[in-house]
């Protein structure tokens, strides 16, 4: 009896030890991933406003392609799968190489700086999941206590960047495998992620909310019409996704050389955006997204977005896809909502949360930033939505090396990586 009650002391003590250790590693992770992202979101609204103001910039788009394949080069990271990268880290326990951080945090701001079409959270998640994998290093961690540490800086850089802590936790133990969530990193996820978006809210950086308006009453109409604008939107996120793959080929024939590669990117979006007559599609277009809440979208903005999109990544200009995909999801929706009878601002909300849904096969991260963007009123709608993106998306993903674990329709095993 004396036996076993040492052995439940001694159980206890090391249950303690270990949950204070994470709020420790969780703590540190959380400042310095939350102070570097920080300061990044803050130059790369500076680099935005600039681009604005400057509109001539752009012509040194095509330069600044050709600058950041040289930086990797001399980086030697000429083979960079960005985000990827950091998934297969957490899967795999491979180390980040220390290099991926100034790498992605200077060509990432090139690219805004000139007015490439990405967002920030792609290099937010390689920015966090590089910086915490070097603290791990840095404290000896084994390989399944460095996962945790990746995941953790995954939320802080997420948090720090995109403004959205719920879902920046959600994503981290999320986005690696779909159909598995990795509880034991919830905890300390939540304290990086918190920690981090509190020293953005020091830094005073600017993070958008959206009012939604138009809610529609729950009965059979609004259902049906939530459940067809959602698949829709899981076929748009295929059409996405598609899309940037086959850009990537399509570059890699043309031009083999990826600095010729990227300067030709560059002058492709010079001439669209000559074209177009408008520098909406440049950058991350948040502003798009604003417009589609309070107002119709065209019909043209989701495809011109894609399109910019796919040119810009498809070269090898650096930056992320989500804010992007949020974009397009938020023009497509408020514009087919519209067309079947629902608010353009309620479409909006809707084609965002099926669409992301969709691109990152996270339908339980996608569901909270619906929460956090738009408010808890139409929370079930957007559950709804999130469960049609998830399903009619099928296999594709914006992460070729996530793992999808369980098939979408069945308790089936599968263990694919998206498509």
């Amino acid at each position: 009896m004396a036996g076993k009650q040492s052995e439940n002391k001694s159980g206890f003590a090391a249950y303690v030890k270990t949950f204070l250790k994470w709020v420790l590693y969780a703590g540190v992770i959380g400042i310095a991933v939350g102070i570097l992202g920080s300061l990044f979101a803050m130059l790369i609204n500076t680099s935005s406003g600039f681009f604005l103001e400057h509109n001539w910039i752009i012509w040194l788009l095509p330069a600044g392609g050709v600058l950041i394949t040289l930086l990797y080069r001399w980086g030697k990271k000429s083979h960079d799968n960005g985000t990827d990268t950091v998934i297969q880290s957490v899967r795999n326990s491979d180390r980040i190489p220390a290099v991926m951080v100034p790498l992605i945090f200077i060509s990432t701001l090139i690219t805004r700086l000139f007015g490439g079409s990405v967002g920030t959270e792609g290099a937010a998640i390689q920015l966090g999941g590089g910086l915490s994998s070097s603290i791990g290093k840095w404290l000896h961690m084994n390989d399944q206590e460095e996962k945790i540490v990746i995941m953790c800086g995954i939320s802080a850089g997420f948090s720090a960047v995109v403004g959205t802590p719920m879902t920046s936790i959600i994503l981290a133990i999320e986005l690696a495998g779909v159909g598995v969530m990795f509880y034991s990193a919830i905890l300390p996820c939540t304290l990086s992620s918190i920690i981090a978006f509190g020293i953005a809210q020091m830094f005073h950086v600017d993070f958008p909310q959206y009012q939604v308006t138009g809610l529609p009453a729950l009965d059979v109409v609004s259902c049906v019409q939530v459940i067809l604008l959602a698949a829709m939107g899981g076929l748009v996120s295929i059409l996405l996704c598609a899309s940037l793959r086959t850009s990537k080929m399509l570059y890699q024939k043309a031009f083999p050389n990826k600095a010729i590669r990227a300067a030709a990117g560059g002058f492709i979006i010079v001439g669209l955006t000559y074209l177009v007559g408008s520098n909406l599609y440049n950058g991350d277009s948040l502003p798009l997204i604003g417009t589609a809440v309070a107002n119709a979208a065209g019909g043209q903005e989701f495809l011109l977005k894609i399109l910019f999109t796919v040119v810009t990544i498809g070269a090898g200009f650096k930056g992320g896809e989500i804010v992007p995909t949020l974009v397009i999801g938020a023009t497509f929706g408020s514009f087919a909502g519209e067309l079947m009878g629902l608010s353009p601002s309620f479409g909006a909300a809707i084609g965002l949360v099926s669409v992301f849904c969709g691109a990152i096969n996270s339908p339980m991260t996608a569901f909270v930033i619906g929460i956090e963007l738009f408010g808890a009123n139409g929370a079930l709608f957007y559950l709804i939505a999130c469960a049609l993106g998830y399903v009619c998306s099928g296999y594709f993903g914006l992460y070729p090396s996530q793992k999808i674990w369980f098939d979408k329709l069945s308790h089936k095993f599968i263990k694919k990586n998206a498509e």
